[in-house]
């Protein structure tokens, strides 16, 4: 059961009296997910502000709460505090006449009163000194050190002024027509030249991002937010170049910062929830999604992102909602008609859905997606040439992403085996598909030594880098394409287990994913399996016709705790790997490994469907 706002503030409050301050942060800002106004959120949100010295950042957190219940004295003491403490003390003489006369008094009132009226009297000239005569050399440095003083006030006003008028009108001018190159160069000058000017290092790292140059972005975005962090733009812009570099954590904070600025920033709560989507954090996110069309109801990008997220919690009939929509605010939307296809298959109407898929396709003639939608969808409806034509057509508008290349390929072939007679050693014909007779099926290949050389140099990254199974000290190939790599020996074990995979599986094979493992010591896998998302659509049933293949090329150090013994589950069984050994499991198979030996483990994975 979902707790109320008000369980979760006293969840908050409680934790921020025990002093877990991080804690009682989080639980406010999921109050603000869902009202943003929220007095008491915004104020103690504020409070932890000041506390760990942020009273800058505080500052409107307090604002707001105040503004949404000016009849709580804190509200007004804890802002009157605030803008003392950042040196503000004009602004807060007058929120303090704001609240005199809205009827508070008190000690508390009187303790401002009386610090404000010291700090005003401490800003006052002093009366001038007895002026002392000094000598003809105390003159000259005098002098000298004045002229020095006038030339460093000249150049700090320099800076202080900024750009003309004109660089400005020029920078935003090339930046709306799409001139980025003239954009960042004329940023560049000015943010040489005047390195505290927020604005321009903004519209740099704006334009460097609408370049396609993401990581480069991510200075000037980093630069405009410090430089101006009272701007919600400014940490909005740092929010979409992390989401882009993958740093979906940091982003998620740089998204809040730009709403707690700024709560009605529909599109900070919009791309917040694909954070939080991508995240797994799936409620939150339709949260987020629903407080954008709070504030900006025609927001089709927002239905349609809350269609999906609804989709991925199971709720059809919500999905199909935000998708229709979605549609009603927008008619020419490719994206939600495709993704109202998938939630209507999912619910089992095809007709529907086909008609969703070709209606994307009018609008859309180069929509690879929703073509390669429509070809399953005509599959599971029985017309399986059709569903190739589609699939085919995918292929040839997006020929480098795998999944339409795997699909067309793992369709037609196995169109092609049930025209004909199977006739297999290792496998079985199951319904939907072919199964090891033998699980595991356990083979052996002698291993080249210039094989783990090669691997041992290869460019990888590091087991703790990986969002799978995989933790821990060790590393593992940057990507799932090591068969492409072009080097010799790596073609030759390629070809030799591919040769190994069909012979196994008695048919031909398309190899989804090889990669490499190098365990260290504390390195390992949770319990997992291969089959991914489209492995398990219904209709399809490719999990069927997948399987997992590991090659150990050295076993390491086995005198050990944890010798990275091979634990399959249902049934249970452990297997302790030995070099050349080839394992070959079905891909929907869950499987873990532990090791702790003193030398590195090397291994390769493979993952493919039979045709």
């Amino acid at each position: 059961m979902e707790l109320t706002i008000e369980q979760v503030l006293h969840q908050g409050v409680t934790a921020h009296k025990e002093g877990k301050l991080q804690e009682a942060e989080r639980l406010y800002r999921t109050i603000l997910q869902s009202q943003p106004l929220h007095p008491d959120a915004n104020h103690n949100l504020g409070v932890i502000a000041v506390s760990v010295n942020k009273a800058e950042a505080a500052l409107p957190l307090f604002k707001t709460a105040l503004e949404a219940n000016p009849k709580i004295e804190q509200f007004w003491l804890s802002y009157i505090d605030a803008l003392i403490k950042e040196k503000q003390s004009d602004n807060a003489k007058q929120v303090l006449e704001q609240a005199k006369k809205e009827g508070l008094s008190g000690n508390k009132v009187d303790a401002l009163d009386a610090q404000l009226k010291q700090i005003t009297q401490a800003a006052l000239p002093k009366s001038p000194e007895k002026k002392k005569s000094l000598t003809l050399k105390e003159k000259h440095r005098k002098i000298a050190k004045s002229k020095q003083q006038k030339k460093q006030v000249k150049s700090k006003s320099a800076n202080d002024i900024g750009p003309s008028q004109s660089q400005l009108d020029n920078l935003l001018e090339h930046y709306k027509n799409g001139r980025y190159n003239e954009a960042e160069k004329l940023a560049l000058i000015i943010t040489q030249k005047f390195p505290t000017h927020q604005f321009s290092w903004k519209v740099l790292g704006v334009v460097l991002k609408q370049s396609g140059r993401v990581r480069e972005s991510l200075v000037p975005s980093q630069k405009a937010a410090t430089l101006s962090p009272q701007h919600a733009a400014n940490h909005y812009n740092l929010g979409n170049t992390l989401k882009e570099l993958g740093r979906v954590e940091e982003s998620v904070a740089s998204y809040r910062q730009a709403i707690v600025l700024k709560p009605d920033y529909y599109n900070a709560h919009n791309n917040l929830g694909n954070a939080l989507q991508e995240l797994g954090k799936l409620k939150e996110a339709v949260a987020s999604f629903r407080q954008a069309i709070v504030l900006k109801p025609d927001y089709y990008d927002a239905h349609n992102n809350l269609g999906a997220t609804s989709q991925a919690l199971g709720r059809l009939g919500e999905a199909e909602t935000s998708y229709k929509q979605a549609i009603a605010f927008k008619p020419d939307y490719a994206n939600a008609y495709s993704n109202l296809g998938v939630t209507l298959k999912m619910a089992g109407r095809l007709e529907e859905a086909l008609a969703s898929f070709r209606q994307a396709i009018a609008i859309k003639p180069d929509y690879a997606d929703a073509y390669n939608n429509l070809g399953i969808a005509q599959y599971i409806n029985g017309d399986t040439d059709s569903a190739l034509g589609s699939m085919k057509k995918a292929n040839s508008i997006d020929p480098k992403f795998d999944t339409y290349e795997l699909l067309y390929s793992v369709i037609q072939g196995k169109k092609a085996r049930e025209e004909t007679e199977v006739n297999a050693v290792n496998v079985i014909n199951s319904t939907g598909g072919l199964r090891l007779t033998n699980n595991p099926l356990i083979l052996n290949r002698l291993v080249e030594r210039e094989l783990i050389t090669t691997l041992l140099n290869m460019n990888s990254r590091g087991l703790d880098q990986t969002e799978d199974a995989r933790y821990g000290s060790g590393r593992c190939s940057s990507g799932f394409n090591l068969f492409q790599e072009h080097h010799s020996i790596i073609n030759t074990v390629a070809e030799d287990l591919i040769r190994i995979m069909m012979d196994s599986v008695k048919s031909d094979v398309f190899v989804a994913d090889s990669f490499f493992n190098i365990l260290s010591a504390g390195g390992g896998s949770t319990p997992h399996n291969h089959l991914k998302e489209l492995d398990c659509d219904h209709g399809l049933y490719l999990g069927r016709q997948k399987y997992s293949l590991v090659y150990y090329l050295s076993v390491g150090d086995q005198d050990c705790s944890e010798p990275g013994t091979l634990k399959l589950f249902d049934p249970t069984e452990d297997i302790l790997p030995c070099e050349g050994m080839i394992l070959i499991i079905p891909a929907d198979r869950n499987h873990s490994a532990v090791y702790s030996g003193k030398t590195d483990r090397v291994m390769i994975g493979v993952n493919f469907y039979s045709l």
